[in-house]
């Protein structure tokens, strides 16, 4: 379902707190597995982090823009420990900077993960534009998430978030790293995880890929979020 929760006054150009919130409490009620949110501000929002701890308590999956300042300084509510943060990256599978245009997409240690978002075609009203930001990152992420869930619908979003990270293909270095988080969505090795998940047997034979996801998802990945 999509969600309108730009402000009444100004529909499509403005968020406030209040209708962002009242579109988490929809979806909740909606029974949404998954959340994807492509907005967010400098600095800490109380109501906010509130309602995003209340969908994740409600088994809801919160997938968030990480921003595009260019800056690792707090943004909300992407650095919400419970939100599964999203970075841009380049056809080049690298993080984008400033050095590609304005907006370099933001990095630290509360960013989770990394996907797509430089010149994604998007539609608008009469057709399409290409667009660049963590707001067309996050959206992949997402709808990893959903395939995720589709596969095994029981998981929590602790074991979404755990499955997502451990199964991105590495960037920069093996595991996290500050600019890119664990590395860069991977959708095939997301969904032979959770498919795995269950019962904790994978029969992958000759598939090294499948095998590894499956190694990293069952126990050798350590979050860099302590709470998780």
């Amino acid at each position: 379902i999509v969600i309108d929760a730009t402000a009444q006054d100004n529909p499509g150009e403005y968020f406030d707190t209040y209708g962002i919130v009242s579109a988490i409490d929809y979806a909740i009620g909606q029974g949404a597995n998954v959340i994807n949110m492509s907005l967010g501000g400098p600095g800490y929002d109380m109501v906010m982090d509130e309602s995003v701890e209340t969908a994740y308590e409600s088994g809801v999956t919160v997938v968030v823009a990480a921003g595009n300042e260019g800056t690792d300084e707090r943004v909300t509510p992407s650095d919400h420990n419970e939100v599964i943060s999203v970075c841009n990256t380049t056809k080049r599978d690298v993080q984008f900077t400033t050095s590609y245009g304005d907006g370099g997409s933001n990095y630290g240690q509360p960013k989770d993960i990394s996907a797509p978002g430089t010149d994604i075609l998007s539609t608008v009203p009469g057709g399409y534009e290409e667009y660049t930001g963590t707001s067309m990152a996050s959206p992949v992420v997402a709808a990893v998430a959903a395939m995720v869930y589709a596969v095994n619908p029981d998981l929590t979003p602790a074991q979404v978030k755990n499955i997502l990270c451990g199964t991105a293909r590495d960037v920069n270095r093996a595991g996290y790293d500050y600019y890119t988080g664990y590395g860069i969505v991977n959708a095939l090795d997301a969904v032979t995880a959770a498919m795995a998940a269950d019962t904790g047997i994978l029969d992958v034979g000759d598939d090294v890929a499948a095998m590894l996801a499956f190694v990293k998802c069952h126990g050798i990945i350590l979050l860099h979020d302590a709470d998780q």
